[in-house]
């Protein structure tokens, strides 16, 4: 019986980006499955990259995993083409530490960051043989938990999910823990673990509660069933940032994901009042880390990591109390590791252009939201139009391309707004003559908002408003915009009840899943899936609601009364803005008074600024000794020729993912490497031609040059201290600054192609006797996909965008790149290999190939041997060296 490992192997080599199922990270944590108490999978229902930049399952990751008697492991959701292979091979959805079965572990969490990630839990639940509905699951584990913004209306996903923690998860997840662990000694049902965990404060559990509604279709009560079960469920929050654990120790993923970067988040919650936003709610009250806390953590990363950029994280951080402080503190702190500073989308009126020259290169995003002033007070979201022009104008004097981000279908949107776009845009384009974007994103309205009682607009509308403006916006400008069907979508599970639960189920059942994904959004099934459930979803999106209508969500509390938020849905309907406000100055007020009780005990800035020179810095050297480091390039003053092996473990790394785990790795062990100049500095490391993803190598080489001298010998043991399993240093000299590349030293390489008993060694000769007299061998190459700007335009949908439009093919004839082939009955050495599982030996035969750079091998192996791109993908194939071949004696050959 072929083994789950095995089955994963087998499967690897068939879909794109296979490092997504490796789960060998540097920083990832491996636990022995039998000597914990507690099996925790932390499911993320989206790819790999978006999953693995999300913080909230960082910090739940290693909080747990601090526990010596419990484990975490990761799990995404596997993108389409290995779904089709699991599915196929029988291989259930696995973790990615152990390639676990995600049904042997004792709970499953799942993070709901999106609406448009519904169906992607219950695909993933299906691909684990996990049964979907919570009432069919009988045993107690695993328990099927979630997490996130989405639990704030828990409704449309409570038949799935057995419970809901809502608030903030490193407030409960232990507490969690520790009932998961007693109830597991107890050996107890499911009912009696469901009836303590509702007890723990902030945990929903939805099928103890009774959902019931009026004739009319419109919701009435969430009752609890038992009277010791708490009738509204309070949101637990941090009540210090300081206080709560920060993972310093990131994962490092081999590819490259969509937040690559050291993550700090400087403040969590938002004290601006948007109408329209439910982070700015849910995350209440604001609090933020004392500088000292973000320089400490930010030093840690940096050492653990290896990361070149660093990014602060809030929701809006201009709102920072010491952000100029902060951010000089950071480059005084970080310069001996050379850190680029980024920050995320910002306020118009908060942006921080006085310290714009520290911050890294890259396009600045600014959020306006709304045009004109009179819809910007609706919203509560008051900036001036002639403020906005001159941070426009300073932005362009930097030359940094601008984002800017607006909303569609507000409450009391009028045609003059939409206008307004249009006219503020061409006024931006002309203050700002270098690259602009403008990102279209229809309103949806949100639970626990003052907007949650107004309807989003009509999808024809909302239409039309993003065709004018694709027509009338000048085309210098790049307009994006979100796919109004999915925000429709995403607007009826916002707002929606539990009777959504058959609609999610049948849209599962009928093929839809990524739903966030452009090309893989299918509205149409969809709308046969809420026909068949006979369900409008205009009732849940459009509908406007009354304020005494019962909410779906009624029962959530989140520490702010609804009194609240009617009182702020009348003030927008009377475009009054809480700046205005005496009770919101009061609020303000308090929230300086705990801005400065956070930062009370840090040091002077002046004590810190002896850490932020710009020349004689002091930084630390390979060997511990210190050395000098500016902020400008480092010159080389030696230059180092390594060669690496690139074993099984990391052969499904592609070749620029390799170059960026050595530069990190190189930063990790403090080596002194010279860099580049420029507006991006980069490390001086060069790197043989590429290895074809899925090979092994034992010949792969990198030049490095270095700003100080350095020892080969010291420069090897260090860098296999901290470079992955699977990639190992072998040999290390020093060579002449002025050598020739590698790229231009070597043009030729020896491949050796490993084949078992089924192919016979006298058919495999007569075919390499055949082939090799051919004058002519035509294999069909798909080219790279190529987007031209007027292909670009408008192609956003939902929140992700594809990659290529069209993928060309051309012929090419690879003859005159063969210059050798020839089959041998052994491999390196060895007559016969032994087969690990029936402990018996079998015959191997190698083929030997030596080739031209260009070339791969798999294309030589599939045409010599008639095989289809699976089966030459499969074969193991390692290049044994790399070597320089003339063309006279290539001719010779």
């Amino acid at each position: 019986m072929v083994s789950l490992e095995e089955k994963i192997k087998g499967m690897l080599p068939l879909v794109s980006r296979p490092a997504r199922y490796l789960g060998n990270e540097i920083n990832s944590i491996h636990k022995d499955h039998n000597k914990v108490a507690l099996k925790v999978a932390l499911a993320f229902p989206d790819t790999y990259e978006v999953g693995m930049s999300h913080l909230g399952l960082k910090i739940l990751y290693h909080i747990l995993n601090d526990q010596d008697n419990i484990l975490a492991e990761r799990v995404y959701a596997p993108w389409i083409d290995a779904q089709g292979i699991m599915k196929k091979e029988n291989i259930p959805l696995f973790s990615l530490e152990s390639h676990t079965p995600l049904k042997s572990f004792d709970l499953i969490g799942f993070s709901l960051q999106h609406e448009l990630t519904y169906t992607n839990i219950l695909n993933m639940l299906d691909l684990a043989g996990i049964s979907l509905k919570s009432e069919e699951r009988r045993e107690a584990f695993p328990l099927i938990m979630a997490g996130g913004p989405g639990a704030y209306n828990p409704e449309p996903l409570a038949d799935f999910i057995d419970c809901f923690v809502i608030g903030e998860g490193e407030e409960v997840i232990l507490e969690i823990a520790r009932v998961l662990i007693d109830h597991k000694k107890e050996r107890g049902s499911k009912e009696e673990l469901l009836i303590k965990l509702a007890r723990v404060s902030g945990v929903y559990v939805p099928s103890l509660y009774k959902v019931s509604y009026y004739p009319d279709g419109t919701h009435k009560t969430v009752k609890p069933v038992r009277n010791n079960i708490p009738e509204r469920i309070e949101r637990r929050v941090a009540p210090s940032l300081n206080e709560v654990y920060y993972p310093t120790k990131f994962i490092l993923p081999f590819l490259s994901i969509v937040h690559d970067r050291i993550v700090l988040e400087v403040r969590r919650g938002c004290g601006r009042g948007c109408r329209f936003c439910q982070a700015g709610i849910i995350y209440r009250p604001p609090r933020e880390r004392s500088i000292d806390s973000l320089l400490s953590l930010a030093a840690e990363a940096v050492q653990a990591t290896g990361y070149e950029d660093l990014s602060l994280s809030s929701l809006n951080v201009g709102d920072y109390y010491q952000l100029e402080e902060l951010i000089l503190s950071l480059k005084g702190r970080l310069a001996p590791f050379r850190i680029s500073l980024s920050l995320p989308s910002s306020r118009v009126d908060t942006f921080p252009l006085s310290l714009e020259r520290e911050l890294k290169r890259g396009s600045v995003t600014l959020a306006p939201e709304a045009a004109r002033e009179s819809l910007r007070e609706v919203i509560n979201k008051v900036w001036k139009r002639e403020e906005f022009l001159k941070t426009v104008e300073r932005i362009a004097s930097f030359r940094r391309p601008l984002k800017l981000y607006f909303m569609l279908g507000l409450p009391g949107e009028k045609e003059e707004d939409v206008q307004a776009i249009v006219e503020l845009a061409k006024e931006v384009k002309r203050r700002h003559p270098s690259r602009v974007s403008l990102s279209l994103a229809p309103f949806v309205p949100k639970s626990h908002t003052p907007f949650q009682w107004r309807g989003q607009i009509e999808l024809s509308e909302l239409k039309e408003k993003i065709s004018y403006l694709r027509r009338s916006i000048p085309r210098r400008i790049e307009v994006r915009a979100h796919n109004p069907e999915a925000s429709l979508l995403e607007a009826v599970f916002s707002r929606g009840d539990r009777r959504l639960s058959d609609v999610l189920l049948r849209a599962h059942k009928k093929g839809c899943k990524f739903d966030g994904w452009r090309e893989e959004f299918k509205f149409p099934l969809w709308q046969e899936a809420f026909m068949e459930c006979d369900i409008d979803p205009s009732f849940y999106a459009t509908r406007k609601r009354d304020y005494e209508e019962p909410l779906p969500w009624d029962h959530i509390d989140i520490g702010m009364s609804k009194e609240f938020l009617i009182e702020e849905d009348k003030k927008a309907s009377q475009k009054m803005t809480n700046q205005r406000n005496g009770e919101m100055e009061k609020v303000r007020e308090e929230e300086r008074r705990r801005r400065e009780k956070v930062n009370s005990n840090t040091v002077n800035l002046s004590n810190r600024q002896t850490d932020r020179r710009t020349d004689g810095q002091t930084g630390r050297r390979a060997d511990g000794q210190t050395s000098k480091t500016t902020t400008h390039p480092l010159r080389s003053k030696q230059k180092i020729r390594i060669k690496f092996s690139k074993g099984e473990e990391i052969k499904y790394i592609s070749h620029l993912d390799m170059v960026r785990v050595f530069t990190r790795t190189m930063r990790r062990a403090n080596l002194p490497v010279a860099t580049t100049c420029g507006f991006v500095s980069r490390e001086k490391i060069s790197f043989s031609p590429p290895l074809s993803l899925g090979l092994t190598s034992q010949s792969e080489y990198a030049d490095i040059e270095f700003s100080d001298s350095i020892n080969p010998e010291k420069l090897k043991v260090r860098l296999n201290e901290e470079l992955p399993s699977g990639l190992r240093v072998k040999e290390a000299e020093i060579i002449p600054l002025k050598s020739k590349s590698l790229m231009a030293t070597f043009n030729c390489a020896e491949y050796e192609v490993r084949l078992d008993g089924r192919y016979q060694i006298s058919d495999i000769r007569k075919r390499i006797k055949e082939f090799l007299a051919q004058r002519e061998i035509i294999i069909k190459r798909k080219t790279n996909p190529v987007r031209s700007p007027r292909q670009s335009r408008g192609k956003r949908l939902g929140r992700f965008t594809s990659n290529g439009v069209k993928k060309g093919i051309k012929e090419i004839d690879i003859r005159p790149s063969i210059l050798k082939l020839e089959l041998r009955d052994f491999i390196s050495g060895n007559q016969r290999a032994i087969d690990l599982r029936s402990k018996q030996y079998k015959e191997i035969r190698v083929l030997r190939m030596l080739l031209k750079i260009k070339v791969r091998p798999q294309e030589v192996t599939r045409a010599l041997l008639n095989l289809s791109k699976e089966e030459a993908l499969k074969l193991p194939i390692e290049r044994r060296s790399l070597f320089e071949v003339s063309e006279k004696m290539s001719r010779d050959l």
